[in-house]
């Protein structure tokens, strides 16, 4: 008979085979994040928990599988992309390398905002969504826990308008790298301070907010850079005080990732309504900010 306990580990290792069979390089990046980022988490903690805590082990699975099913789902859409809209609607390759990128990563702060305010606002993406709120211990590495689905969407909601607007795939290259780093940078569990530029630049000190459970910090901090959040009225970064705690009070399986994949589609098929979901009446006023 097999032992249960054993599953997630042989699940995760046959990912990590796999990752490094198709998607060499990938392994060798979050290597290099995770040396930059774990010595900075156990030097300057923000809260004291253990490196390897309860379904870190979850999450690299997730890390390994969606860094593969996005990077062949964008590939696909890229492909089918090029031949609809040719050099772009504006040309925006014919364009210096470093204003492309400037452009590039403004329109992803913008598009990114509107599609994960969307997954908080409505019911059947926040189903999928809630894998990524249902950690309890906020680290680095919590980055990874998506539901694949919804990483899919999310990615596809920036990279189709660049697309379309014709930017080089060494742009998409160099905006979606930079938007990876932002994303693993704002979950580390590190006492970064920036009193000046808080609201500026990506950091934890702001999106930790946006795990919290603290009931004035719900749907807020939806963007990476915080002058966005300030933009559309959802900003939250009181002074002074730091989360109560983290996670929501979804029934999302706390280790397993083939359970934590399975939990949308089974309360999609239960019927049941989200219950850390955006409340309808915010969600409307929210829709008129």
């Amino acid at each position: 008979m097999v032992d249960r306990r054993n599953v997630p580990i042989a699940v995760t290792a046959a990912l990590a085979a796999a990752c490094v069979v198709l998607y060499p390089a990938f392994p060798v990046k979050l290597l290099m994040v995770a040396a930059v980022l774990v010595p900075l988490e156990r030097r300057f903690p923000l809260r004291r928990q253990r490196p390897l805590r309860r379904g870190w082990m979850t999450d690299v699975a997730h890390t390994l599988v969606n860094e593969l099913i996005v990077a062949t789902a964008l590939i696909a859409v890229l492909a089918g992309a090029r031949p609809v809209f040719g050099s772009g609607l504006v040309a925006a390759a014919d364009q210096p390398g470093w204003l492309q990128v400037v452009e590039a990563l403004a329109l992803v702060e913008v598009v990114s905002y509107w599609a994960h305010r969307a997954q908080h606002s409505i019911p059947v993406l926040w189903h999928f969504h809630a894998l990524h709120h249902s950690t309890r211990e906020l680290d680095w590495l919590s980055t990874g826990r998506n539901h694949p689905l919804m990483k899919c969407l999310s990615h596809s909601a920036y990279v189709i308008p660049l697309a379309m607007l014709g930017y080089s795939v060494e742009t998409l290259g160099i905006a979606g790298t930079i938007y990876a780093a932002i994303n693993f940078a704002e979950h580390t569990n590190a006492r970064v301070r920036l009193p000046v530029i808080r609201w500026l630049v990506p950091n934890p000190e702001y999106h930790h907010w946006h795990h919290a459970t603290d009931d004035d910090a719900r749907h807020r901090n939806f963007a990476g850079i915080p002058l966005v959040d300030v933009l559309f009225g959802t900003a939250f970064m009181p002074a002074g005080r730091r989360p109560a705690g983290y996670g929501i009070s979804d029934p999302v399986p706390e280790t397993g990732y083939l359970a934590q994949i399975a939990y949308p589609f089974r309360r999609l098929a239960e019927g049941r309504q989200p219950a850390g979901a955006m409340p309808r009446r915010l969600a409307q006023a929210f829709s008129r900010s």
